[in-house]
């Protein structure tokens, strides 16, 4: 592997390098000039962290929009904002983030112009519609239409064909609501399963209607709203007449209107470029605050980043070791901790809490942000934080645990193999065999561990939100909860977001409302050479406690048709199921 990349960096990446210079001077960083209207392209996804893909553009992140806004908001060579919106899909407390920037930004005064080209296209575009709502004026082209529909999930269960291929799924879940392993041991909905689901789908589009409601009195109330969206897709005309939309016309026809109002001479500019050349809000000296990101599923080990694919991973080596630099750097107030996880390994989330468990002994207050997801794991690392933050459609808690395996007997039987183990003192090897039913006493063994992790998790949240295991005990049981519902339940103290979160670091600070803040990632951002260079030698520095040593983010790119070929030869070395080897963590 690191021959190969090695190969790579003297072939690709170091020719690049040196043709940085003309590239450059092709460029450059450009001014922001006199009279602009920002531009954001909200088709493409809005990703969490900081970064995209090597080769790809840089992807906007959530909180460029919004810390792009806020500055543009005060910058008088900002005339507005441009948006191209359709059907590319956005957690929902992403679209939460992106729409609560506009409407901050239209306070300002500024006018901002929606155009889509179709809002879904026989595919739901409601989340589109939803940021959409939060402009001065929205644009439909005339043959495009407005997907509506009310919130909606889909499980995939897959048991019967489990048997089929003769594997077993034997896992122990902690509780009725701990919904995961319900994919391999169910053929569908089980009733805490579907109460879950239903609630939190209910509490999200509870939030959407009051929201567009307030934004676009026209439509009626919540109900009103809600009923748009039974009857949905609509077409142009029919949007046009029900005032989803105000106004039917193609993007040089959006320009002009731009133009009328901002003035002739006003161009274009991406947010992002915006972003690069005005500098964002919290650069400016000030009280400095880590930003410690943590992005994807969590395991143990340092954090994974494709460098084609901008794609992350949230490795307890980095995320702990930017936590202690953090908790170690002098000039470092507070630390904002932003979330966007699943969960993962039950070990990596604890050695994760720890360190914010430190941070806050320290005296350094922690304020977790939460971003689309939240939940289990990526629950576990934010329990011990002084402050936790979700937009309304988070999804959160999942406070429970699952384990196990997959048996493959039966499926080796089918095609004539037997697989016999032997071990010293004839000791049993059931608990870890993927080849051999749980005996009675490594079954035994396994739910006491899973009886254990689960106690533990509720003990640590009571104690890390500050409530009585009583408390809080009614709301774990592997159930996910809406950022709303969260926050009714004592796992959630606030709803919002970024600018949520900087309210309330400056609240910790006893810092007044307009106290300048500088904001540092901890670790810095990797240039990709860099990246590669960190994974070729992992362990740089004179130990892991030297500035950047663990926080390195390993760069990993495995090439997509040799990564397929390898899982589809270790699945069927082990039956088809090789995602099922045995487990044990906290997962949602």
């Amino acid at each position: 592997m690191k021959k190969g990349l090695l190969i790579l960096l003297l072939l690709f990446v170091v020719p690049m390098a040196m043709c940085a210079p003309f590239a450059l001077s092709l460029g450059g960083k450009g001014s922001v000039g006199n009279a602009v209207v920002l531009e954001l392209d909200l088709e493409r996804p809005v990703i969490e962290g900081v970064g995209g893909g090597f080769l790809a553009e840089r992807a906007t992140s959530s909180r460029d929009i919004v810390f792009a806004l806020e500055r543009a908001a005060k910058d008088p060579r900002v005339k507005g904002l441009y948006a191209r919106i359709g059907g590319a899909g956005h957690g929902l407390a992403t679209a939460m983030e992106v729409r609560d920037a506009v409407i901050a930004f239209r306070k300002s005064g500024k006018r901002a112009v929606a155009f889509s080209e179709s809002f879904g296209e026989l595919t739901p575009g409601t989340g589109g519609w939803f940021i959409a709502t939060a402009f001065d004026e929205v644009w439909l082209q005339p043959a495009g239409s407005v997907s509506l529909a009310p919130l909606s999930g889909e499980g995939m269960f897959a048991r019967d064909a489990l048997e089929k291929l003769g594997v077993e799924p034997a896992i122990a879940a902690r509780k009725e609501f701990k919904n995961a392993p319900n994919t391999f041991t169910e053929q569908g909905f089980t009733g805490p399963h579907r109460e879950a689901t239903l609630a939190l789908l209910t509490s999200a589009q509870r939030t959407m209607t009051e929201a567009i409601a307030l934004a676009r009195p026209a439509l009626g109330d919540s109900a009103g709203v809600a009923a748009l969206l039974r009857g949905g897709p609509w077409t142009a005309d029919e949007a046009l007449q029900k005032k989803l939309v105000d106004k039917l016309g193609y993007r040089d026809d959006v320009m002009a209107a731009i133009k009328a109002q901002a003035g002739p001479d006003v161009r274009l500019l991406w947010l992002s470029r915006y972003l690069e050349r005005a500098g964002s809000p919290y650069d400016t000296d000030g009280s400095v605050v880590a930003v410690v990101s943590a992005i994807g599923q969590i395991h143990r080990g340092p954090s994974n980043a494709d460098p084609l694919s901008g794609t992350q991973s949230a490795g307890s080596d980095t995320i702990a070791s930017a936590l202690r630099q953090a908790i170690d750097d002098d000039e470092v107030k507070a630390i904002i901790l932003r979330i966007d996880s699943p969960g993962g390994s039950v070990v990596a989330s604890e050695t994760i809490a720890h360190e914010v468990q430190r941070a806050t002994t320290a005296g350094k207050p922690v304020i977790a942000t939460m971003a689309n997801v939240a939940g289990s794991g990526g629950y576990y690392i934010a329990m011990n934080a002084d402050v936790i933050i979700a937009q309304p459609g988070t999804i959160t808690g999942s406070i429970g645990v699952y384990a196990g395996k997959a048996v493959t007997t039966k499926a080796w039987e089918k095609v004539g193999i037997n697989f016999e183990a032997i071990a010293v003192d004839d000791a049993d090897t059931s608990f870890f065999s993927t080849d051999a039913p749980y005996s009675e006493a490594a079954r035994a063994r396994l739910d006491g561990m899973v009886d254990d992790i689960y106690g533990s998790f509720v003990r640590k949240v009571a104690a890390g939100r500050k409530h009585t295991v009583e408390e809080i005990e009614p709301f774990a049981h592997g159930r996910i909860w809406s950022g709303t519902d969260g926050k009714a339940r004592f796992l959630v103290d606030e709803l919002g977001g970024w600018p949520q979160a900087m309210a309330a670091t400056r609240t910790r600070l006893g810092l007044a409302t307009d106290a300048n803040i500088r904001l540092r990632d901890f670790p810095a951002d990797k240039p990709p050479i860099a990246a590669l260079l960190a994974m070729l030698n992992p362990e740089h520095g004179d130990s892991s406690d030297d500035d950047g040593a663990s926080a390195t983010t390993r760069a990993v790119h495995v090439d997509g048709a040799a990564l397929a070929a390898r899982l589809q030869a270790d699945s069927a070395a082990r039956g088809g199921v090789h995602m099922l080897a045995p487990i044990l963590e906290v997962l949602p």
